[in-house]
């Protein structure tokens, strides 16, 4: 089992590559720890590390936050926001779970029926 921990920087510009770091254990030691990647690279070699052998977790630390910029435009009462949150809703291309499930072949469980659904 190998867990990868990403400190998700939510700096922008220059200085990002040098805020966001990623560390890797496996076999409860630390195999990895850089920094320097975009977010595209992280995820980019994440889904990498995944193919080559999902027996993986991945831990992203990152607080719950918008841009300032979103929260101004569209001012959503806090019980909104949590709602659009919740239905995966923030914006039309937000659809992570589906996303990830789509990558590496999960299955998600349907909340409506309790079902769960292959996502393939």
């Amino acid at each position: 089992m190998r867990i990868f921990a990403i400190d998700w920087s939510g700096r922008s510009g220059a200085d990002r590559r040098r805020t966001l770091w990623m560390a890797e254990a496996a076999n409860r030691e630390l195999v990895r720890l850089e920094q320097g990647k975009t977010r595209e690279e992280t995820v980019k070699l994440l889904i990498a590390e995944a193919d080559r052998n999902s027996d993986l977790i991945v831990g992203f630390d990152f607080a719950f936050s918008l841009p300032e910029w979103y929260l101004r435009d569209r001012a959503p009462t806090p019980r909104a926001l949590w709602a659009m949150v919740a239905n995966e809703a923030l914006t039309p291309r937000m659809s992570w779970p589906s996303t990830v499930a789509k990558l590496t072949g999960a299955t998600l469980l349907d909340h409506d029926s309790d079902t769960r659904t292959a996502s393939r």
